[in-house]
């Protein structure tokens, strides 16, 4: 959990990328805006008393908020990562990573063994690891925290400090992993965030087959088996989520207004999400492929994260549209899962149609609601 997102794959950039779709803005504008709290979260915190952007969960997620320490640094979040923030000294870096899951997802033994593997250390038993958990509370909840600190010899000495709490049908783990030195010395206030952590209710889900914009450009598809739907209380986005374990990838619908102007800054954005460097309008000449969706005119992309990253993050990312109107459809996460729902990601934007039967030119203008 080393790299971040903001998959954000995406989520959650999406506010952010209407301007730079749409308007084609310098990469850099949406970097340095600042966090917009959302619902959840203070507004008007204090200087020094940050407080937790609500990250746009799925509706059957509830939304977050909290209080970070002074000094972490909130850095880009999406997909899987409802929030995240860096801790640096000189050289020295940690992150702190907070991700819901299917509370399936949420058993400890084989967690805290990936994370044992993470910083070099051998595997532990049941037994062992009863021993190592302490209790921690987590918005009324009972979490389970653990201490995991790499070994002396290993370079760099790393360590993960871990909450795992289920709620409900859900699955939270809160994470801190960087240099063990820094990790150790932040371990208390690691423990005071997780307890000031509050959760809003969240919104009852719908099962959702189309973008729901009304009137004849409503586009509808077939969404594979195995695909969970989403309600993002955004009446111009449809969001679904596949899950495998503690991996999690989302697919994404967005509707907007206008058309693409600009491609390469927004690629780029993309690029740098998922743990890549910057290219020309020239090498993304050479990668895009033209794509029909609905009968639109688009632009298919697939980027693949560096080997080595952990974890390894994928997009698959189409812009197709006409008439005023742009599509951004979307499948970002962890790069396994994401390459294993190519296919299928693939046949769901083949599938995609209006539901007048007409095309984009022919359709009437979506409702603002």
């Amino acid at each position: 959990m080393k790299s971040r997102f903001c998959f954000r794959w995406f989520l959650r950039i999406l506010p952010g990328l209407l301007v730079c779709v749409l308007a084609g803005c310098p990469p850099q504008d949406r970097a340095n805006r600042a966090p917009v709290a959302g619902p959840g979260a203070s507004s008007s915190a204090p200087a020094g008393e940050p407080r937790i952007p609500a990250a746009g969960q799925p509706s059957e997620s509830p939304r977050l908020s909290g209080e970070p320490p002074e000094g972490w640094t909130p850095a880009p979040a999406g997909g899987m990562r409802k929030l995240v923030f860096e801790v640096t000294d000189g050289e020295r870096k940690a992150e702190v990573t907070a991700i819901d899951l299917a509370a399936s997802a949420g058993g400890l033994l084989p967690n805290v063994n990936r994370w044992r593997k993470q910083i070099e250390l051998g595997e532990m038993t049941q037994e062992e690891l009863d021993k190592a958990v302490t209790p921690i509370p987590v918005a009324g909840a009972e979490g389970k925290y653990i201490e995991l600190v790499g070994s002396p010899d290993a370079s760099p000495r790393q360590a993960i400090l871990g909450v795992v709490a289920i709620r409900g049908d859900r699955a939270w783990f809160f994470k801190l992993l960087g240099d063990a030195d820094l990790v150790v010395r932040e371990k208390e206030r690691f423990q005071a965030f997780v307890k000031s952590v509050q959760f809003a209710a969240p919104k009852e889900a719908a099962p959702l087959a189309a973008s729901p914009t009304g009137g004849d450009s409503q586009l509808v598809w077939d969404a594979p088996s195995g695909w969970s739907a989403d309600e993002s209380g955004d009446r111009r986005r449809t969001a679904y989520h596949v899950t495998e374990g503690d991996r999690q990838v989302e697919i994404t619908v967005l509707e907007l207004p206008g058309t693409v102007e600009k491609l390469l800054p927004n690629v780029n954005l993309w690029r740098r999400q998922v743990g890549l460097e910057e290219i020309t309008q020239d090498q993304l000449d050479q990668g895009v492929m033209p794509f029909q969706v609905a009968g639109m005119a688009g632009h298919y992309i697939e980027l693949l994260g560096p080997e080595g990253a952990q974890p390894r993050l994928a997009a698959l990312r189409v812009l197709a549209g006409q008439a005023g109107k742009t599509w951004l459809i979307s499948m970002a996460g962890e790069a396994d899962l994401v390459l294993r729902e190519k296919e299928r990601f693939q046949a769901f934007l083949n599938s995609a149609r209006f539901a007048s039967g007409k095309t984009a030119d022919e359709a009437e203008p979506p409702r603002v609601q």
